[in-house]
């Protein structure tokens, strides 16, 4: 329950304070106290390997990009072979200048290949899903200065429990300024039965190409003491419902 619902219960309390009494009055502390629990509430970072894919450095590559099926140690998974890379865009023309949102490599999933447009998958598994949890995942997206035709690539950002996706968030490059990024973020609330589900974040285009950088993800959880109570309101809402059956 967030802050918006808070703010409802609050004054539905108040406004039946003189009509139904004491419980009205009980009602509204609790849900003041509510607001308290809510305000102190804070998001926990959930830990992401390589977010900003710099590891490795590609430098001495004579094209400056490895395939991701070719490297170690980089903490994501990919799909397909040729599809995927880190890409350090060490010559001018490939982004403008200052663009990249974090450190000196991006990565790039989707590829043409003789002609044909490839679709390519990144994925990280970061964890177990927190069932009952708010997630949001940020993803900054990235347009290179190409010729247009890679304006028409899709992309899409989701956020997984297991294989069975809980939220994703799509669009196409070409919403992107030509030559910069552009943040994303995918707000996803977890459902109970995704409990203990192995949580994973995953970057897909198809298309020709685009580039992803800075991946954050952050975790909300309830407060135990907001969990609290709001049981007790609802046991007050029950008791209240069962006396005016008994009166009537």
């Amino acid at each position: 329950m967030n802050s918006t619902h808070l703010s409802i219960c609050y004054l539905r309390g108040n406004l039946i304070w003189k009509r139904v009494g004491p419980l009205a009055r009980v009602l509204s502390a609790i849900c003041a106290a509510g607001f308290f629990a809510v305000a102190t509430a804070s998001a926990t970072s959930v830990i992401v390997v390589n977010p900003s894919f710099e590891t490795p450095n590609v430098f001495a590559d004579p094209f400056h990009f490895q395939y991701f099926d070719a490297l170690t140690g980089t903490g994501w998974q990919t799909s397909a072979g040729e599809t995927t890379t880190i890409f350090q865009p060490v010559l001018a023309g490939s982004y403008n200048p200052g663009a990249i949102p974090d450190g000196i490599q991006v990565a790039t999933v989707g590829r043409v290949i003789s002609g044909v447009a490839l679709p390519g998958t990144l994925w990280q598994d970061v964890g177990a899903v927190v069932g009952g949890a708010t997630y949001d995942l940020d993803v900054w997206v990235g347009n290179r200065l190409e010729p247009s035709i890679l304006d028409s690539t899709q992309y899409t950002i989701s956020l997984l429990a297991g294989t069975t996706v809980m939220g994703s968030l799509q669009g196409i490059i070409g919403d992107v300024p030509n030559g910069g990024f552009a943040q994303r973020q995918l707000t996803v609330a977890a459902a109970p039965q995704y409990d203990g589900q192995t949580l994973r974040i995953q970057l897909y285009a198809s298309g020709f190409q685009a580039s992803f950088d800075n991946v954050q993800l952050s975790e909300h959880t309830p407060e135990p003491a907001t969990l609290a109570l709001f049981a007790l309101g609802g046991g007050l809402l029950l008791l209240r419902a069962r006396r005016k059956r008994v009166v009537r």
